[in-house]
């Protein structure tokens, strides 16, 4: 979407419901908007810290392939 069609949603939004609800409004857009890139962190953080236990566990798994006749 274009960036006018926000200017004339937020125009509108202002010019309708007032200063207070639209600063709300706005409030709770950013809000949100930080909340979900917070969330989008955690969630590529979690991936890389799984991502490093797997290939621990797949070099375990080879090593232990290796020597599995000492066992």
């Amino acid at each position: 979407m274009k960036v006018s069609y926000y200017i004339h949603f937020a125009d509108h939004l202002l010019k309708a419901k007032g200063e207070e609800v639209f600063r709300r409004v706005v409030q709770e857009g950013v809000d949100a908007y930080i909340n979900n890139w917070k969330r989008k962190e955690a969630a590529e953080e979690k991936a890389y810290e799984l991502k490093k236990q797997a290939e621990k566990l797949e070099a375990l798994r080879e090593r232990m392939k290796q020597h599995k006749d000492i066992l």
